[in-house]
Parts: structure tokens; C-alpha cells; sequence
């Protein structure tokens, strides 16, 4: 299946899956024009960040598709990763959801992805924990399943600490972690556990959490 990636630097076509983050020198049409032409060329699976600036431009082209029978939400797989900070805490938690939800016109993603910056990298483990609420976030992951703003959760980019400490509470575990950065130490953690893994971007793992 033909799929559709669009960055910063340019839009290609490449597998698996058409991607949405950061800032784009595409005006809010252009984005659109270009949702419709990758839906109608096949892509169903679409990630998204919630810091991506044309989100609008993303939801209103998904509402038409939907509107007119292109696509159905059912046939989409849609990836949400909402981009954590030290001192998010829960009303910033479930602002950025909702108001990610909302620019995008859903109801629900088919999995949340808690994203983390490089800035959460630390020597310390002890430092790591004190510098990201791991435990505060995964709660509220998982209280976003029972409301059915989510199907699945995941993790990306956390080091084996932040993993252990959400582990640990005996809850539910991620069904995917994702590693934009080389972290061998929670890649080989996750692996013993059996979380699914998406590594340097190989999105088509990703079809391992069904």
C-alpha cells in the first residue's frame, strides 16, 4: 500500500504511513490538498502530533473525506503523540487532548502515544524520575481508554526508568514503545517484556499492536 509522509523540509511518498509534526512551510490549504490526494492515494495509516501548527487543516480535510463517503473513520488507523513536559501535570494532560481531538474532528485515535523530548535524557536515573510524573501520565493514558478517546496507548522515546516506574504500578502495560533515539537499555527492557517496538521510525510495527 502506497503511503504518504509530509516533514518540514518536503512532502514524499514512502511506506506505511503519512506523518504530521512540528512546523511546516505548507499554508493550512496546501496541508489539505494534501491529506485528500495521499487519502486518495491509498494511505489509511496517519500519524500525528499534537504540535503539528496546521492540525485544523488535517481535521477539516478527514471531516470532508468522512462527509462524502471517501473514507470512513473505521478504515483510518490514526496515531496521536502528544508531546510531554516536566510540569504538564493533568489539566495540561487532558487540555492538549482535547484540543488535539478537537482541531482534528475525532471522537477518538486508534492509539495515544506519550511523547518525550530528548530533554528528558539524563545521566541520573534519579534525575530521570524527578523529571518527568511517568506514573501521573500513564494514569491518565490509561483513564483516556475508559473514555474512549483511545484505543491503545504507548510511549515513545522513554528510557528504561520512566518504562519500569509505569511497569511497576501493575496496570496496564504499553502496546507499543516507540525510539526515534538509541536507547539500548529500555529497547532491550521493552523487548523482555514484549511490548511491541517501533525503532528509528519503522512505523509498519506498529500493526504489531493488534
Amino acid at each position: 500500500m502506497t503511503s504518504y509522509s509530509a516533514f518540514p523540509e518536503g512532502a514524499t511518498f514512502t511506506e506505511e504511513t503519512m506523518q504530521w509534526r512540528g512546523r511546516t512551510p505548507f499554508t493550512p490549504f496546501e496541508v489539505y490538498r494534501q491529506v485528500i490526494d495521499a487519502i486518495e492515494n491509498g494511505i489509511r495509516h496517519i500519524i500525528i502530533s499534537d504540535d503539528f501548527v496546521h492540525l485544523e487543516a488535517v481535521g477539516i480535510a478527514l471531516s470532508f473525506l468522512n462527509d462524502f463517503q471517501i473514507v470512513s473513520r473505521e478504515e483510518l488507523f490514526i496515531r496521536l503523540d502528544l508531546t510531554m513536559y516536566k510540569d504538564i501535570g493533568v489539566n495540561g494532560f487532558l487540555i492538549k487532548l482535547r484540543c488535539a481531538l478537537y482541531s482534528l474532528q475525532l471522537d477518538y485515535v486508534n492509539i495515544l502515544v506519550a511523547h518525550l523530548p530528548l530533554i528528558f535524557h539524563s545521566n541520573s536515573r534519579r534525575r530521570q524520575l524527578t523529571l518527568f510524573p511517568a506514573r501521573l501520565i500513564w494514569s491518565l493514558m490509561i483513564i483516556a481508554i475508559h473514555r474512549r478517546k483511545t484505543i491503545h496507548i504507548g510511549i515513545s522515546n522513554w528510557t528504561r526508568p520512566y518504562i519500569y516506574s509505569i511497569i511497576s504500578m501493575r496496570t496496564l502495560r504499553p502496546h507499543l514503545a516507540i525510539f526515534n533515539v538509541p536507547d539500548r537499555e529500555a529497547v532491550r527492557y521493552c523487548y523482555r517484556l514484549r511490548i511491541p517496538l517501533c525503532i528509528n521510525n519503522q512505523t509498519q510495527l506498529i500493526y504489531l499492536v493488534y
